[in-house]
């Protein structure tokens, strides 16, 4: 995370898992090899897809995901519904 920091670019540690802007991933990926690498002698052996990556083979919305339709089902019991949003997406 601090060699993120010190190249201005902002990671955030949830578990054992980073998360970052799309477009930071292939630096986030080459940091944590470099340190792996550094630290245990050895590659994570990930490597960046660009494409998929840049196009997502599906995104889920509210047009293709039954989501908002359970997630009703389920607020009914409690008398209130949710409007479909799209997600928000970096």
């Amino acid at each position: 995370m601090l060699e993120m920091v010190k190249q201005e670019t902002v990671v955030l540690p949830v578990h054992d898992s980073f998360v970052c802007k799309a477009g930071d991933l292939g630096l986030l990926i080459e940091t944590m090899n470099k340190a792996t690498t550094h630290y245990l002698g050895s590659d994570l052996f990930l490597t960046l897809d660009p494409l998929k990556v840049q196009r997502p083979e599906k995104a889920l919305t509210a047009g293709n995901s039954n989501f908002y339709k359970r997630r009703n089902h389920y607020l009914k019991r409690f008398n209130t519904q949710e409007e479909a949003k799209e997600p928000y997406i970096l």
